[in-house]
């Protein structure tokens, strides 16, 4: 039951009501009939709990209204109370279905179908269940009411306030209106405020009229016509507290979205905009940075750190001559177990020496023969007698030769001609049994008018063997030198100079057993002699046993003493073992391996050729001969891959240390094996397997002294391993850059003395922080770290950059903030309608505003999808416009962090802008 005691309201002065008292029963029809203007609505508003009374009180089955809060009065409204407009009060752009069912939504906790089912049944004792899916702008007035009232029923309220319900509708839709009003008031309170009074005298119970705010009349009515119960379910959900659904919200705001598409798409570019305007400026002031520093990282191969000597200058080298028998002799005994021996080598052009005369006779008792293959030069390029070659002498060799003696190795065609003139048969067997049972000699005859120099040397030949070619061989380590200087009395010098013409400049070799490079890695890390350069010999040195422009197979290494400059591997390779971050590393050199930190260049100095064909090799080899100032200009064929320190693009193959996770294969042993990567496979094998195939490297090393100009030399090496990486890349050990160009390749070992090392990092590792650290303990060292270099270079560039972004971020962050407080204003204005829907409805003030709020934010989040699209493709255009600039290739690498802020602020922003404005709305209305 309601009572209404003594209720007035007023507004100002004015009264409105004036001392209303009511007692309305739980049941019935009961009709509120007065002119406009007489406060029959405000009465009604004032039962529903919409407005509060100036004066008296509104009791509903005990509920003091005064006594409950703002949104306790929503609580009981949205379970108790359902309203029908004249104007229907549906949300317009939602269809039947939603629009009934919202009210229920809110309170109950019954799974969806349920929800579902009593909205259906609703729908269909209203028989409008066929317009269950149109939207409710598409219906005629009728149809709407008809809605309404389902709406107003959904929740089963114990009342149903009409204000004016058929005010809008033709009098058939009016008389269907009043019947359905009359079944419902079989069972519930239904209060209908009309102006009609005509319409509802068949139907109404009571009828209390209003004038000038106060009841003038009122009647009752009994024996009605009896009309049929309204078939209503009882609502048997169980109830929460009432909440608007965030679907519901959602959907809503997509629906008044799509129904101002283009206002929408106008406000909603322009908010783009601003957001990617935002991102843009935090893509630049911390991404812009890091993406360059990446680039510039991959010309660098990694995260690594440089080392060089901090007394180190332009020149690797000082003084440079060669070094004394004494220094060699100390090195031999201190290496004896890697070195064979040691000699000298007299580098005396001896054609213009002995100008006169410089022959060599082959003799027995009765006859000489001139031996074309041999001079006084072979004396000088003789061949050591070991062990391995010792075999193959006959007669056979017991003992060490005499100085005065020597063995001949001969070509088969030098034998036959020997042979033939001695008149044997023309086999080794029969020349060398012919010298075992003859004195044979070898005479050297020498000759320089303008010294007056005439000599001869007599040397009794004590066996023969086959070979290649054609040379001389003794057991004396110091041979030569017994001919030169003992017997024939030639000064010699091995200082930087020679005075007199006929002094012999003559240089120091060790002889390695095998091969020269683990001698070479040994000697390397001894400080002891971090002055010494060990030469491979060559064939300006030895070109009887040298071919010329390719690696000479004598594996004898010139000593010379040095004034280096650059830093001592022995001292730098006890730091390294120090120091667990340092996991690999490789040597750089002039000639080898480069890297020039301060321009970002480093890799191969000179073109350096990678193929499975031989063929292929040659033809760039052929092609780059003649290609005067740049190698890059050279288009490779299919199968052949380059690495060069100019060359900046992703096609540029690089070395590493790193051999670790081979994904097949296993690590090579020796020169003559690699590892590569899976990319330098792919580009490599054409479709098959490259992996134990052989690969041909090929590289300058050095320039011709004629007009041939470009020396290249080409090593054969096998494919043992294959290392998985999107990088071109070859792997070796540590001393490769330096090892396989010596001793591969025959470039020399001045081009090839370490002037630098690179300490190749972990990922993880701060290489910043390690080189403040090294460079700090170890002062004969200089750390530096090049993608840190560039970082610093890059962060000064940027300095002023950055501080227009700020203003720019600024600015934009203004214009998203302006068009936000724009747009929810504009929202809100728009929407003050639905306002009044949900809060007839009984829904909080609270909840209404969070609607508002979920506006706001969808429309944001759909402004930053499409931000988020054109900051991924101006994050992505940005790589790509800095990879063609610096030539190389990162691939598709977009930072998502400036994406995650500009989120963090759009939402942020937009939640906060809308909070406030709301609360300004709230806090104007009440006051006015």
């Amino acid at each position: 039951m309601i009572k209404i005691n003594n209720v007035s309201k007023r507004y100002d002065d004015n009264y409105v009501l004036k001392n209303i008292s009511l007692e309305l029963p739980n049941k019935g029809l009961i009709v509120i009939a007065g002119e406009s203007g007489s406060g029959k609505t405000t009465l009604l508003n004032i039962i529903g709990g919409i407005i509060s009374p100036s004066e008296g009180q509104v009791n509903i089955d005990g509920t003091l209204f005064s006594a409950l809060k703002e949104k306790e009065i929503d609580e009981y409204r949205i379970k108790n109370i359902g309203y029908v407009f004249q104007s229907f009060n549906l949300l317009q752009l939602e269809n039947v279905f939603d629009n009934v069912k919202m009210p229920l939504e809110s309170i109950s906790n019954c799974s969806r179908s349920i929800i579902n089912k009593r909205v259906d049944d609703i729908l269909k004792e209203l028989d409008i269940y066929h317009l269950k899916r149109k939207v409710v702008n598409k219906l005629s007035g009728g149809e709407k009411q008809r809605v309404a009232i389902a709406k107003a029923l959904i929740n089963n309220p114990k009342i149903i306030l009409c204000d004016e319900p058929t005010g809008a509708l033709d009098n058939k839709n009016t008389k269907n209106i009043c019947e359905i009003l009359k079944r419902i008031s079989l069972t519930s309170l239904v209060i209908v405020v009309t102006h009609d009074v005509k319409s509802f005298e068949i139907v109404s119970d009571r009828i209390i009229h209003i004038k000038d705010g106060s009841i003038f009349k009122d009647e009752k009515f009994k024996n009605k016509t009896s009309k049929k119960q309204l078939l209503v379910i009882a609502n048997s959900t169980r109830q929460k507290r009432a909440h608007l659904p965030l679907s519901f919200k959602i959907k809503h705001a997509i629906h008044k979205i799509t129904e101002k598409k283009f206002r929408f798409m106008i406000s909603n570019f322009m908010l783009s905009m601003s957001l990617t305007g935002i991102g843009l400026s935090l893509i630049i002031s911390t991404s812009l940075g890091k993406k360059i520093e990446s680039a510039f990282s991959s010309l660098l191969n990694g995260n690594t750190v440089l080392v060089t000597s901090r007394n180190q200058s332009v020149n690797d080298f000082g003084a440079i001559f060669s070094s004394t028998e004494e220094d060699v002799s100390k090195i031999y005994d201190e290496y004896e177990s890697y070195l064979d021996g040691y000699g000298m080598s007299y580098l005396v052009n001896f054609e213009n020496f002995f100008k006169d005369a410089n022959t060599m006779w082959i003799n027995d008792d009765s006859y000489s023969y001139y031996l074309s293959m041999f001079s006084c030069r072979s004396i000088n390029d003789y061949v050591w007698i070991d062990d391995t070659n010792r075999k193959s002498i006959s007669p056979s060799l017991d003992e060490d030769l005499e100085n005065d003696e020597v063995v001949l190795a001969l070509t088969y065609v030098d034998m036959v001609n020997i042979s033939y003139n001695f008149k044997i048969k023309r086999t080794f067997e029969s020349l060398a049994n012919y010298i075992y049972h003859n004195e044979i000699t070898l005479s050297l005859h020498v000759l320089n008018l303008s010294w007056q120099y005439e000599d001869e040397q007599l040397f009794k030949v004590k066996g023969v063997f086959e070979s290649n070619s054609s040379y001389l061989c003794h057991t004396s380590k110091t041979w030569n030198r017994y001919v030169f200087e003992d017997q024939m009395r030639f000064p010699s010098n091995d200082g930087s100079s020679v005075i007199l013409p006929w002094e012999m400049y003559k240089i120091h070799y060790v002889a390695t057993k095998g091969d020269a490079s683990s001698f070479q890695n040994a000697i390397l890390l001894n400080d002891k002699y971090h002055d010494f350069i060990f030469e491979r010999t060559n064939y300006d040195v030895h070109p009887l046993l040298c071919k010329k422009d390719s690696v000479c197979d004598l594996n004898r290494l010139i000593v010379y003493n040095v004034d280096k400059n650059t830093f001592k591997c022995g001292s730098l390779f006890e730091i390294i073992k120090k120091n667990k971050d340092f996991k690999s590393y490789y040597f750089l050199s002039s000639g080898g391996y480069v890297s020039y930190g301060s321009m970002l260049l480093n890799g191969f100095r000179n073109p350096t050729y990678f193929s499975l064909s031989k063929e292929k090799i040659d033809m760039c080899i052929d092609a780059d001969s003649k290609i005067d100032d740049n190698p890059l200009e050279l288009s490779l064929p299919k199968g052949v891959d380059r690495g060069y320190f100019m060359d900046t693009s992703n096609n540029n193959v690089k070395f590493s240390s790193k051999i670790n996770n081979l994904s097949r294969g296993r690590n090579p042993t020796n020169n003559k094996e690699i590892v590569i990567s899976s990319a330098l496979a792919s580009s490599l094998d054409n479709g098959y397997d490259v992996l134990d195939s052989n690969m041909y490297i090929s590289s300058q090393v050095a320039l011709s002294d004629n007009e041939e100009g470009k020396i290249y030399n080409t090593a054969r090496v096998k494919i043992v391993g294959i290392i998985n990486s999107n990088k071109k890349m070859i792997y070796h050990n540590s001393s490769w850059t330096i090892s396989f160009f010596r001793d591969e390749l025959g470039m020399s070992s001045f081009l090839l003395s370490p002037s630098s090392l690179v300490i190749e990092l972990d990922d993880n590792v701060d290489a910043n922080k390690l080189v403040n650290r090294l460079n700090k303990t170890y002062y004969d060292y200089v750390f530096t770290s090049p993608i840190e270099e560039v970082s610093k270079s890059i962060n000064q560039t940027l300095e002023f950059v950055k501080l227009i972004v700020i203003l720019f971020s600024m600015l934009a962050g203004s214009i998203s903030l302006l068009l936000l407080i724009t747009l929810l204003l504009l929202n809100i204005l728009e929407n003050q309608h639905e306002v009044k829907i949900f809060k007839y409805s009984g829904i909080s003030s609270k909840d209404i505003n969070s609607q508002f709020v979920v506006d706001s934010l969808i429309q944001t989040l759909i402004a930053f999808m499409i931000s988020t699209l054109e900051l991924t493709i101006i994050d992505f255009t940005m790589g790509k416009v800095i990879d063609e600039m610096i030539g190389v290739s990162t691939g598709l690498n977009v930072n998502i962090l400036p994406i995650a802020i500009t989120f963090l602020i759009a939402i942020t922003m937009t939640y906060i802008v809308s909070k406030g404005i709301i609360v300004l709305k709230t806090t104007f209305f009440k006051a006015h």
